[in-house]
């Protein structure tokens, strides 16, 4: 029964490889060595995509080296960040719509960009070389001990066809006009937690109408379930302790590959995320709701816009065939 939930693979190597971050944060009482985990997790997770140790190594210094750009940039002006990010959403959706494996690594390439930039901010305010020195290689060990639990079959087959077709250059944008919008949002209206809208928004957003309304049905009963469920655990813990608070991290890191159904993940993640936040956990609680409804709106918005043009255009298309063939 248990492991028609738990992956159990992924979540032993999602809790090893949040160990060494999460205790030198503890020990230290410096919350920004987090950081490390979450730059391995994203680098190892599309590991199963590729299979390539060299990949998820030059995977992970891309997140960090971006992710330290960007944050530099955060504290001169927003622009310079949704014009990268912009850019990058073009890219990712273009290589995705002629290479479906590349899915995978396109998620937690956001992922990883998008929350490790938000959260540097708040957490490394005034970085020195030798912070963000020790801060890569602890990644990369923590990146390491993931590999000591990766699958047995190292079978690489994975490629990249770089193509360019007209007839899906609407594709290329799937991610492109979600990400934007919820950027100026964020933008003009300086929210919190922006990262949790950006991600509910490209999380939805897809090709396909039925999929992105079954995903933001999934992400709404999974936040209506866990945010509660959290809320409850910290009133009777009475805004919990330290070691709660750490191990509600883990927690976070273990829902994102552990469990196997998506609504109980992202139900389990809002749960650890509302633990995590303490006695801030009330106003924590409603902007991940919140970001939820708005970022997946938003998301499958683009969604039934994309669909719109596209059935316009093909039939415009049809047409101008049939008036050709006249």
């Amino acid at each position: 029964m248990l492991q028609q939930v738990i992956d159990t693979r992924n979540a032993l190597k999602l809790i090893l490889i949040s160990i060494p971050g999460t205790l030198l944060a503890f020990f230290l009482h410096q919350p920004f060595w987090m950081l490390t985990t979450f730059y391995a997790i994203a680098a190892t997770i599309p590991y199963g995509t590729h299979k390539s140790y060299n990949l998820a190594l030059l995977t992970l210094i891309f997140l960090f080296a971006a992710t330290v750009l960007l944050d530099f940039l955060l504290t001169q002006s927003g622009i310079y960040f949704i014009i990268i990010l912009s850019i990058l959403s073009l890219v990712i959706g273009f290589i995705e719509t002629h290479n479906p494996q590349f899915k995978t690594i396109g998620a937690y390439l956001f992922i990883g960009i998008i929350y490790a930039s938000f959260e540097a901010r708040i957490y490394l305010t005034t970085p020195t070389f030798f912070t963000l020195t020790l801060l890569l290689l602890v990644s990369i060990l923590s990146l390491l001990l993931g590999f000591l639990i990766n699958e047995k079959d190292k079978t690489n087959d994975f490629h990249i066809n770089v193509i360019f077709s007209k007839a899906n250059l609407l594709d290329y944008y799937v991610y492109f006009i979600p990400l934007l919008t919820t950027m100026i949002i964020w933008y003009f209206f300086d929210i919190a937690q922006p990262q949790w809208l950006m991600w509910s928004s490209l999380s939805v957003a897809s090709l396909s109408i039925k999929q992105s309304r079954k995903k933001i049905q999934q992400r709404l009963l999974g936040g209506c379930i866990g945010v509660p469920l959290g809320l409850l655990i910290v009133f009777l813990l009475q805004g919990g302790n330290i070691v709660i608070h750490y191990l509600s991290f883990i927690g976070i890191m273990f829902t994102l590959r552990g469990i196997k159904k998506y609504t109980l993940a992202f139900a389990s993640r809002c749960f650890f995320v509302v633990i995590f936040a303490g006695s801030h956990s009330l106003h924590i609680g409603g902007i991940r709701l919140l970001d939820v409804i708005i970022g997946g709106s938003v998301g499958l918005a683009s969604s039934i816009l994309f669909t719109c043009i596209k059935q316009g255009w093909l039939t415009t298309k049809t047409h101008r065939n049939k008036q050709a063939g006249q």
